[in-house]
């Protein structure tokens, strides 16, 4: 079993300072970009995929390193079925809380998209995936009220599984062309639950039908930019029509494919295997789940009544689920307080907002797409502005 005392990335070689472990995950995130872009190894791999898939994969493989990189102790414990340490109620009141914001940061998305506002910060569609990571910072989006804190307390009261509300967390909360994608039925597919139950008590599900103007005109200056690349730096030998090659998917077994293939990392070829582990035994309820379970039942401070129509193991983790959304709708009480001193006291994260805008113009990804857009609207004969 490997040892990950000699992790590069182990915990005791991260900066404790939050902005410098920002910064550090930051440049981490540059430098396994880089990595790829120079391994022969993956160069050779992507040959037998379809070119327009690859930079997209390698952006998912990157993302799911630093991921790895950061928890890499639950996905070992996990793995190796030893008792997983739990955050404690408050904490994880105070995350959750953030769920709030991130509903009112997609419903200001929904608005800015149809043209029905303009937004100090937000020149393009992607600013929000950015906002999304400083989320606590963000300068634009209203405070929390009270009664949206009880809407999360209900919230949490009604699941099964306190976690459910987590399940969309393996996309981005403000992926606009995911959450917004249709069924045969013309309705969002993967709307997060939280959003669906925040909508329906808000009365803001009106929203969801607003036109997505902003988005289109972007995807029409992206493909003017992808023109004029074209004619500024035209093929030296005939183009191909083209490409039969299948596209690379950023998920699943393709990821895990990719990096039994090209990693050279043990631990972060373990750290795969751990999480490959994770995501494919869902079904299985492990001992870890039922142990986990029987440990907070035995440390509850009231009576748990389990019930009789599921199997013993079910039951238990049922019951378990059910007291520690209790706690934690109990501990939002205290969190908002928190939060509500926080904000009287001007302290809204790590980093300044004008710490965070610098951030953004200089986040790659964002200054990709700002001068895709502005030489795409230049191609059109239009200014080079975001006033679209």
């Amino acid at each position: 079993m490997i040892n990950f005392d000699d992790f590069i990335y182990n915990k005791a070689r991260i900066p404790d300072n939050a902005t410098e472990k920002t910064e550090f995950f930051k440049n981490l995130e540059q430098q396994f970009q880089d990595e790829i872009a120079n391994s022969d190894a993956a160069i050779e791999y992507f040959k037998q995929y379809n070119p327009g898939s690859i930079s997209s994969f390698i952006n998912s493989v990157v993302s799911q390193k630093i991921s790895l990189a950061q928890s890499y102790e639950y996905y070992e414990r996990l793995y190796n079925k030893k008792e997983t340490l739990e955050l404690g109620f408050q904490n994880r009141a105070e995350e959750l809380l953030e769920l709030i914001l991130q509903k009112k940061l997609f419903n200001l998305q929904l608005q800015w998209r149809a043209g029905k506002l303009n937004i100090k910060g937000i020149d393009i569609a992607y600013d929000f995936q950015f906002w999304e990571s400083h989320i606590a910072s963000c300068p634009f989006i209203a405070p929390i009220e009270e009664h949206e804190v009880e809407i999360l307390k209900d919230f949490l009261l009604r699941s099964s599984d306190y976690e459910d509300m987590l399940e969309h967390s393996y996309l981005s909360w403000q992926d606009y062309d995911t959450i917004m994608e249709k069924d045969k039925d013309g309705l969002p597919d993967d709307m997060p639950a939280w959003y669906d139950y925040y909508d329906m008590r808000m009365g803001t599900s009106a929203l969801l039908i607003l036109p997505n103007h902003k988005g289109a005109k972007e995807d029409y200056y992206m493909e003017n930019n992808a023109k004029a690349m074209q004619q500024e730096n035209p093929p030296t030998t005939n183009p191909i029509l083209y490409d039969s090659r299948p596209y690379l998917s950023g998920y699943g077994k393709e990821l895990t494919k990719f990096i039994n293939s090209c990693e050279t990392d043990a631990h972060f070829v373990e750290l795969f295997k751990y999480y490959d582990y994770a995501n494919t035994d869902k079904n299985h309820r492990s001992e870890d789940d039922v142990e986990s379970a029987i440990d907070t039942l035995s440390n509850a401070d009231r009576p748990v009544y389990l019930s009789s129509h599921l199997q013993w193991d079910d039951a238990i983790v049922e019951g378990a689920n059910k007291y520690k959304a209790t706690k934690i709708a109990e501990a939002l009480d205290a969190a908002y307080e928190e939060y509500l001193l926080r904000r009287d006291l001007g302290i809204s994260g790590n980093l300044t907002t004008e710490e965070i805008h610098k951030k953004n113009h200089k986040d790659i990804i964002c200054a990709h797409y700002r001068k895709a857009i502005l030489n795409g609207r230049k191609f059109c004969g239009e200014p080079e502005d975001f006033n679209y």
